[in-house]
Formats: C-alpha cells, sequence, structure tokens
C-alpha cells in the first residue's frame, strides 16, 4: 500500500447538521467542515452525494481520496484504503495535465505497489475493525438517484437494488420504507428535506435526498 502524510487539525466548532444543501459546491464546504473537525463518517456521507450529483467533480474526488485515506490509516482499514487509492486514480484520469494538483497525487501514488483495476468509486462504511479475511474489492455500483423529489401527502416508488436497510435523518418529512429489497416507498409528510442512507447486503450505502415539495 501507500503511506499518506496526516496533518495535525485544528478542532473547530461542529457545523451545522441540520443545513440545506442545494449545489455539489455547498455539500464540498460542509463535507470540509466535518472532515476538519475529524468527522470523516458525516463528510464523507456529503462528498458521495457530491459525486453523485457531479461524478467528474475533480475538488470532491480529491477531498473524498484524503479522507479516505486519513480513515484507512486511522482504523487500519484496507478498505478505505484501497477506495481511497481508486479516486486519486480516477482524478488523474480526468484532470488536465497542467493541473497544479497531478504532481502531488502522483506522488501519493508513487509508492502503490498494486494499482487497484479502476471501476466505480464506493465509498465504504465506518470500519468496525479489521476482519479476518482480505478486503476484496467491491462490486460495480448500481445506479440509483441521488436525488428525489416527491409531492406534499403523495408517494413514490423508487427501484434500488438489494438494499437491505435505510437510515432516515428526518422522517417527520419523509415515511421512507421498504417494500421488498429491490423498491423503496417514499411518502411526502410535510414540506422539506430527507436524507436517506441506503444500506447494501455487503455493508457499502448509498446517498439519496428526498424533497418533499
Amino acid at each position: 500500500m501507500f503511506a499518506f502524510t496526516v496533518t495535525m487539525l485544528v478542532m473547530l466548532g461542529a457545523p451545522d447538521a441540520g443545513t440545506t444543501f442545494t449545489s455539489p459546491a455547498k455539500l464540498l464546504e460542509e463535507a470540509k467542515r466535518w472532515k476538519r473537525v475529524g468527522d470523516y463518517e458525516r463528510a464523507l456521507s456529503l462528498m458521495q452525494t457530491c459525486l453523485e450529483l457531479e461524478p467528474n467533480n475533480l475538488d470532491c474526488l480529491l477531498a473524498t481520496a484524503s479522507s479516505l485515506a486519513r480513515r484507512g490509516m486511522e482504523a487500519n482499514s484496507d478498505a478505505d484504503t484501497y477506495q481511497a487509492e481508486v479516486a486519486y486514480r480516477r482524478f488523474l484520469e480526468l484532470a488536465l495535465p497542467d493541473d497544479k494538483r497531478v504532481p502531488r497525487v502522483k506522488a501519493i501514488l508513487a509508492s502503490s505497489t498494486e494499482p487497484p483495476a479502476i471501476g466505480p468509486l464506493r465509498i465504504p462504511p465506518p470500519p468496525r475493525g479489521r476482519a479476518n479475511r482480505p478486503f476484496i474489492p467491491p462490486s460495480d455500483v448500481v445506479v440509483m438517484p441521488a436525488r428525489v423529489t416527491v409531492p406534499l401527502k403523495g408517494s413514490k416508488t423508487v427501484p434500488v437494488s438489494t438494499i437491505v436497510k435505510l437510515e432516515n435523518d428526518n422522517p417527520g418529512a419523509v415515511d421512507a420504507t421498504l417494500a421488498d429489497p429491490a423498491k423503496l416507498q417514499l411518502t411526502g409528510r410535510k414540506a422539506g428535506v430527507a436524507n436517506l442512507k441506503l444500506f447494501d447486503q455487503d455493508g457499502s450505502w448509498h446517498a439519496m435526498r428526498v424533497d418533499v415539495k
């Protein structure tokens, strides 16, 4: 694997978890604030939504890579380290040759002895300790919408794939239930926004923002 240099960070006030995000730039700004206070789970959740809205966003790719690298080093997680490398290599694929960040990214990857095959970037869930088996790179991500609009007092069914559980940060606005592992039922209770985390069988998860209007 490869080594990362971690800079000591000054603890700042925690961001507002209830902020409504309307653009990838705002998502990334808030994600960086959570990253600065060491909350990589919140930061990566926002970064994942940013990349779902703009998969080729170079700023978000780099922020995601560095966050995964730091979390991987702190938790000794092969999954995070692998996906950090995927994100860095994706950045090199997309960046222009004269991008000033290219040499730094190449230097980070220089010590990698077994570069991963470039596939879809997938942000693993928070590590829960090292497994007793080697890390196996994940399969392709099933594309699901990053944003869904549901009418107030109305319902919508969204096709998903093998989702085994979900988390909803605003059940008062949106009732979200799994009719079965491949169908997500959304009902708008009141105007507002809910952020969902949809967990696949392998523990990875997909972020979905639901707007009730």
